[in-house]
């Protein structure tokens, strides 16, 4: 989670596991073509497949846009299998909380994420937890501003 932009008029963060599908993705390509290019042909093309598959599985975003002045936080996400989107009052937000979960791994190392505390609950702003905790006050912070 980042913060993208933080002016007078917006704060913008955004959550992005692209990355992790981009590099799915030029993996299956580089499966896929190598082959072709060596005159192998398709022999084995369910690996690019199963490469594509798993790119798929974990594309997902968030966006939160902190609108300061029409009061309005708006929450944006992408999944393989949804997109969503979700407006929220600053009124109703009552709370940041950052929420910690163990490893499952290991009970040493935690992760970190943001929730909103809002009248109708917890809301996620990410899907995913992140090990850095500076960083996710760093950005709680800026909320609370």
């Amino acid at each position: 989670m980042r913060i993208t932009e933080d002016s007078p008029q917006r704060l913008v963060i955004r959550d992005q596991s692209t990355w992790i599908t981009a590099l799915c993705w030029i993996a299956a390509a580089f499966l896929l073509f190598v082959p072709l290019i060596a005159g192998e042909g398709l022999v084995n093309a369910w690996l690019p497949l199963l490469f594509v598959v798993f790119g798929l599985a974990f594309l997902r975003s968030a966006t939160a846009v902190f609108d300061k002045v029409a009061q309005i936080m708006t929450l944006s996400r992408l999944t393989v299998v949804k997109r969503s989107q979700s407006r929220f009052s600053f009124a109703d937000i009552q709370d940041v909380k950052v929420e910690v979960e163990p490893l499952r791994s290991s009970s040493q190392q935690l992760n970190y994420r943001l929730s909103l505390v809002t009248l109708s609950g917890l809301i996620p702003l990410t899907d995913t937890y992140e090990p850095n905790l500076e960083r996710q006050n760093e950005i709680r912070n800026a909320i609370i501003e």
